[in-house]
C-alpha cells in the first residue's frame, strides 16, 4: 500500500463518509414522556474524525479514528440531548464501509492477510 498514490486516499475518504453516514442513521436519543420511555430516532452526531498514516509500530496503514459525543440534536424537541447509541453498537457489524468496494474500482487488488486484514496493492 502506498499513501502517495491519491486514488487509495481518495477511496478511504469516501468509505469513512459513507461508514459515518451510515452509523449516524441509528443515532437517537431517549424520550421520557408520561411515565415512558423510548427511543426516538434523531439521525445526527456531534463527532471529530482523526486521520492517521501509520500504525503505532510506524508501519503504513491509513485509518481513521473517529470520536463520538455523548449528543444527538433531536429536532422533534428542539434541543440538544444524551445520544442513545444502542442501534449504532448493533450497527456496528458492518465493516470496511465500502473500502474494499472503492479501492478495487481504483486498480488496488485486496487479498487477507494475517489477522484477516486487507493487504493492498496496486497493479
Amino acid at each position: 500500500m502506498t499513501l502517495a498514490d491519491e486514488r487509495l486516499v481518495t477511496a478511504h475518504e469516501e468509505a469513512r463518509g459513507i461508514a459515518f453516514h451510515e452509523l449516524e442513521t441509528f443515532a437517537a436519543t431517549r424520550v421520557r414522556k408520561q411515565g415512558g420511555q423510548k427511543d426516538r430516532t434523531t439521525g445526527n452526531l456531534a463527532a471529530a474524525a482523526f486521520t492517521h498514516t501509520s500504525s503505532r509500530a510506524l508501519d503504513p496503514q491509513l485509518h481513521t479514528h473517529f470520536t463520538v459525543f455523548n449528543a444527538t440534536f433531536d429536532d422533534s424537541e428542539r434541543s440538544w440531548k444524551a445520544l442513545q447509541a444502542g442501534g449504532m453498537y448493533d450497527a456496528i457489524r458492518f465493516r470496511h464501509g465500502g473500502l474494499s468496494e472503492r479501492a478495487s474500482e481504483t486498480g488496488c487488488n485486496r487479498s487477507a492477510t494475517g489477522f484477516n486484514r486487507p493487504n493492498m496493492a496496486f497493479n
